[in-house]
């Protein structure tokens, strides 16, 4: 990936974390969690704007992870699926990616890997 590339993802998934905040923020003080108001239509509407908007944060964040990772067409497939039918696929590809390759996406060396074994035990 290019130096171009890399800033400006960095720039739109910034943007996107700082978007999804402000509107978290907005309706939790707007409609807070702390009162189920199921039969109140604007608390249920924020809602579920908020939870579509977290979803697919989330969904395109690691779309992008797939998207670099994973061979033509099967990335754009991987892709379509848990965007368009949910966590269920999202499982499914962490799944895969356990069983048939491996999850780490990168390789880390053995000083790495054993400096970060002992703070897991500090």
């Amino acid at each position: 990936m290019n130096i171009t590339t890399r800033y400006s993802l960095i720039v739109l998934y910034s943007l996107a974390a700082v978007t999804i905040t402000v509107y978290l923020t907005r309706t939790l003080h707007q409609q807070p969690l702390t009162r189920w108001a199921m039969d109140d239509i604007d608390w249920t509407r924020e809602w579920l704007l908020m939870t579509v908007l977290d979803y697919y944060g989330l969904a395109i964040s690691l779309g992008l992870i797939v998207l670099f990772s994973e061979p033509f067409p099967s990335n754009i497939l991987w892709i379509l699926s848990f965007s368009l039918l949910g966590s269920p696929f999202a499982c499914l590809y962490v799944i895969y990616r356990l069983a048939v390759k491996d999850i780490a996406l990168a390789e880390i060396s053995h000083a790495t890997r054993d400096r970060e074994h002992s703070y897991s035990r500090l």
